[in-house]
């Protein structure tokens, strides 16, 4: 409760719990007023109703008991209580209580054909799965948020596709023609569009009337299908509310606000008079969106999503850093967002508005994992949170989750075309991907300088005289006093056979030199649960995103389950940072232990022996640099020999054929 009232975005939760809690408490009183205790003495005898066996008794009703419209009409038509009472109360079944957390489909159908169970009062259950007798039976809840799960079941899921943040909307938070904030970071790429492109938020009352003309405004109702009482409060300074998925959606309200906020005066008249005389069922029929446009839309979300964040982390700081050992949380969307590291500089630079120095910071990825999975439990591959303070993190988790795949939806225009073009199309929109000509704007004009260049006289291959020193070929701009080095022509090579040799040694040779030099690190002490790709998310939210070029982890040839150890391929700058960092790498609650590899498969570039030291002994030949076999065992090559050689096929039935 101290971590729900602590943060603004846990207030609602906290809500809902003191409006459940007054309600269970009057319903308590109610009961004992009207004479449960003195009616009924040998079924409730003193002392056994208590205020937490109460609520104890209220949870497991709530979480398993089953609406009256999905049991068959026959078992509930007859009764004696009315049908109302079945739809409020609902019925509880053995052994088809239990919480199921199967998303897609449900594991339980009822047979209501057979008009014999209805007079024997039988009820047929049809499992969709294989269920062993004596087995307890799962039925489906549906797709439920964080919230919904913390309140009415008392845990939480990881990584809940189903969580969702509610984001809060007025004019001022969509300005054009203004500066960008003091601290603005652009987090996504701008693709060289004029910072007078872009809308940003601002409380300036002559830039808010200018831009939030009578015109915006009513395509803006019309975009959105507001009515006018929406659009008068809008008008007032109050708010509307969106929402940030984390399912990697983006909220179609949201979309329309953007594409009508970012929109040019010229735009905007035009469109105005256009939906005027339209009677099109789309409300931005007939909008045409160059590339200007479309990066103005894009990157104002990115900056909405951004500021977002901050927010929010900054919310959570002031509270977590009181319960958490004063941690100091990343409170910004740039540098990873919540995938921040901390860099290992002594002198890394102060936090603006705080005193503390950027590598004393952690980002969120780090602090969930390092405080919220030690009460985690597993089911059906799917991990949840059990105990009350990782259930609110979790739930903050979702939270800060959703804006951030939001905002990573607004890095490219090739990822943000291919989540909203459908959604620009839908509201009508034209997408000009040709057209390159910015709207009429205040841009400061670019002045073109055309480069100098001074290039020496080639000489042609008869007159070429004995080869020397290559000379330089220098490149000089008007305005800078740069160079540049570039190597002149090589002359053709004389015959076929020859020119290709130096084709294949020249590509051989430049392959080599873009091939960055790595390290494969063995990584022991892996968890038997741990997977190759939550290896691989580890480590590059320690490292960075291209710190990992592989990730393997070898399991056993019979059974499939991993062998407790693990193999990961980085750049020889990030391979050494891991092993010199002195860093306490722990994964699902081992500590792992993280050394050079000496199997094969470490490219180290041009890495030199140091004197003094013997040379290292050879990678051991006789096992299979990919899933790490001798020969006998190993059936990556297809050359080899399998293990079942002269004993005919093998069955897809392990207990044989037929």
């Amino acid at each position: 409760l101290a971590l729900l009232a602590g943060c603004i975005p846990g207030m609602p939760a906290l809500q809902k719990v003191a409006a459940r809690t007054m309600q269970l408490s009057t319903e308590l009183m109610a009961l004992v007023e009207a004479g449960l205790l003195w009616r009924f003495p040998s079924v409730f005898v003193p002392g056994m109703i208590t205020w937490d066996r109460w609520v104890w008794a209220a949870a497991v009703y709530e979480s398993r008991v089953f609406p009256a419209y999905t049991l068959p009409a026959w078992i509930w038509s007859d009764a004696a209580s009315p049908s109302n009472v079945w739809e409020s109360c609902g019925v509880m079944i053995p052994f088809l209580d239990m919480l199921n957390h199967e998303d897609e489909t449900a594991q339980v159908q009822w047979s209501t054909s057979n008009e014999e169970d209805a007079t024997t009062k039988r009820l047929n259950v049809v499992t969709d799965e294989k269920t062993k007798k004596h087995m307890q039976i799962y039925r489906n809840y549906g797709t439920l948020d964080n919230e919904h799960f913390m309140l009415q079941f008392g845990f939480t899921r990881m990584t809940n596709p189903a969580d969702r943040v509610r984001i809060a909307w007025a004019l001022v938070d969509g300005v054009g023609g203004v500066a960008p904030p003091v601290d603005y970071e652009p987090v996504s790429d701008s693709d060289g569009i004029h910072s007078s492109h872009l809308v940003f938020e601002s409380s300036d009352a002559d830039s808010l009337k200018a831009w939030w003309t009578e015109q915006r405004i009513s395509l803006l109702g019309k975009a959105t299908l507001s009515n006018d009482d929406t659009l008068d409060s809008l008008r007032k300074g109050k708010k509307i509310t969106f929402c940030a998925f984390n399912n990697g959606k983006i909220d179609p309200m949201l979309i329309a606000v953007a594409v009508v906020a970012t929109l040019p005066p010229e735009k905007v008249a035009e469109m105005f008079q256009k939906s005027t005389n339209s009677s099109s069922s789309k409300p931005l029929d007939g909008l045409i969106l160059n590339k200007t446009c479309q990066h103005s839309v894009r990157l104002y979300l990115s900056f909405l999503f951004a500021k977002k964040l901050g927010k929010l982390l900054q919310s959570l700081n002031s509270c977590l850093k009181d319960h958490f050992n004063s941690v100091q949380l990343w409170t910004k969307a740039s540098s990873g967002g919540l995938n921040y590291v901390a860099s290992s500089d002594e002198n890394a630079m102060s936090v603006e508005g705080s005193g503390e120095k950027s590598s004393t910071m952690m980002g969120w990825q780090s602090f969930f994992d390092t405080y919220a999975w030690y009460s985690t439990m597993e089911v059906e591959q799917r991990y949840y949170s059990m105990a009350p303070d990782s259930c609110v993190l979790t739930l903050y988790d979702g939270h800060v989750r959703s804006l951030q795949n939001s905002l990573d939806i607004m890095a490219t225009d090739a990822v943000f075309n291919g989540n909203v073009k459908q959604q620009l199309e839908d509201l009508g929109c034209t997408l000009d991907n040709t057209s390159t000509t910015p709207v009429t704007m205040d841009i400061k004009p670019v002045v073109n300088v055309q480069p100098v260049v001074n290039v020496q006289p080639v000489v042609t291959p008869a007159a070429a005289p004995e080869k020397g020193p290559e000379e330089p070929v220098t490149i000089k701009s008007a305005d800078e006093s740069k160079t540049q080095k570039l190597s002149p022509p090589k002359k053709e090579e004389q015959g076929n056979g020859q020119e290709d040799g130096n084709k294949r040694d020249r590509r051989k040779e430049r392959n080599k030199g873009d091939r960055p030099a790595a390290i494969k690190l063995h990584i022991g002490n892996l968890s038997y649960k741990t997977l190759p790709n939550q290896l691989y998310d580890f480590f590059t939210r320690l490292y960075g995103k291209d710190s990992v070029l592989e990730c393997h982890i070898p399991t056993e040839r019979d059974t499939g389950n991993s062998r407790g150890f693990g193999f990961v391929t980085m750049p020889e700058p990030n391979a050494k940072a891991a092993l010199e960092s002195g860093r306490k790498h722990e994964m699902d609650g081992r500590i792992l232990k993280v050394a050079e590899s000496n199997s094969a498969g470490t490219g180290k570039g041009g890495r030199q022996q140091q004197p003094g030291r013997c040379a290292p002994p050879a990678p051991s030949g006789d096992r299979c640099t990919h899933c790490g076999y001798r020969p006998r065992w190993c059936t990556c090559n297809p050359n080899m020999m399998p293990m079942n050689m002269g004993m005919g096929p093998p069955h897809d039935n392990i207990y044989g054929p037929g």
